[in-house]
């Protein structure tokens, strides 16, 4: 219970190591979805540019963070002919929201595999005795 409706709930560390944490990101991976929070859309050129890094592991960062469903990627089409994908990073609030939900779940499996073995081994107790 709080002692007033005003208090703030301080974080006991960064949200982004949380998110990192949950979802297995490698540095790189943390480290661009980072840039793209701060920079707003870029493409790949630019971002491995920012990061000091190979456009290919750069290229494969974001297909990773696309399919964790931390960035987005809109195709825009060159002048030159082809196109190329601008990303964008999910709101941390966002993806904050789907971290809570991931441990929850989590917490509430564990929760029913631990009653699961106490209820086994209750019984493994009784025919024991």
């Amino acid at each position: 219970m709080c002692a007033e409706k005003n208090t703030r709930i301080v974080p006991i560390c960064d949200p982004l190591e949380i998110i990192q944490c949950i979802m297995r990101l490698t540095p790189l991976e943390i480290n661009t979805y980072k840039l793209l929070l701060s920079k707003g859309s870029l493409a790949v050129k630019e971002l491995a540019s920012l990061l000091k890094c190979s456009r290919s592991a750069v290229q494969k960062a974001l297909q990773r963070l696309y399919t964790l469903g931390l960035v987005n990627r809109q195709k825009v089409l060159r002048r030159s002919g082809g196109y190329m994908f601008i990303y964008k990073a999910v709101p941390l609030e966002e993806v904050n929201d789907e971290c809570i939900k991931l441990v929850l779940k989590l917490a509430s499996l564990m929760a029913r595999k631990y009653r699961s073995l106490e209820v086994r081994e209750e019984h493994l107790n009784e025919h024991n005795l």
